[in-house]
């Protein structure tokens, strides 16, 4: 069963990894900092230190300590049910590291929630305050559509269109079917869908692979049978 954790572990590290070379190869540095970090400090928080707490177990001699070996599954429950309680110790300052490392893993929430949008809403609203076309007319570019065209009306008034609005153009485009508009509810209920299913998969993905500790003990109950 620990090896099955330990290699759901490394699988979703491994994908998560994913998200930052993306982030790097689209220039997205939102998508690095509202998503990749909040997200891979989540799953070390808790995941990661559960594979810890493994390799910590398998590296004492029980026996020869005389101590009985805690239980992580139960450790496990206690650090979400009940922060700092613990049923058997596995090593001094636990119950502290524990409860930080639990208020650190909650801390990523607000922020994988709420960066993105409000990032991506304050850079539309730069460049959209940046494009107005002149001193008789009301209409606004909005900086996404007609890049060539907009770009060229700005630079006619003096203003630069630098190159950070343009990434985040960009990045409002490939949310935003309609690269005229940007709707802050659209993109805020695609964050949430993604907080949720971030989540969901962390879990589901770490019991998805006790299916080869539930393989092995019907192997074992096989043999002893035969």
């Amino acid at each position: 069963m620990k090896m099955s954790i330990v290699l759901s572990w490394a699988y979703m590290t491994y994908l998560l990894c994913y998200a930052y070379i993306n982030a790097r190869h689209f220039k997205k540095p939102i998508d690095l900092w509202g998503n990749f970090i909040p997200e891979m400090i989540f799953f070390q928080a808790i995941f990661g230190y559960l594979v810890m707490c493994i390799i910590y177990k398998w590296s004492v001699d029980w026996l020869g300590t005389g101590a009985q070996p805690p239980g992580l599954l139960n450790m496990l429950i206690y650090m979400f049910l009940q922060p700092g309680t613990l049923d058997e110790r596995l090593y001094s300052g636990q119950g502290y590291v524990q409860v930080t490392l639990l208020c650190i893993a909650f801390a990523q929430v607000p922020i994988l929630l709420f960066l993105k949008p409000f990032y991506l809403r304050r850079q539309h609203n730069r460049a959209r305050a940046q494009g107005y076309r002149g001193d008789g007319e009301t209409s606004v570019v909005s900086g996404l559509d007609r890049g060539d065209e907009s770009r060229a009306l700005m630079e006619g008034q003096g203003n630069s269109f630098d190159e950070d609005d343009e990434r985040v153009a960009v990045i409002t485009q490939n949310i935003d079917e309609d690269p005229g508009e940007f709707e802050f509810g659209k993109v805020m209920i695609y964050q949430v869908i993604h907080t949720i299913e971030f989540y969901l998969n962390s879990v589901s993905y770490t019991a998805l692979y006790l299916r080869l500790w539930a393989l092995s003990l019907a192997y074992q109950q096989l043999s002893v049978v035969l």
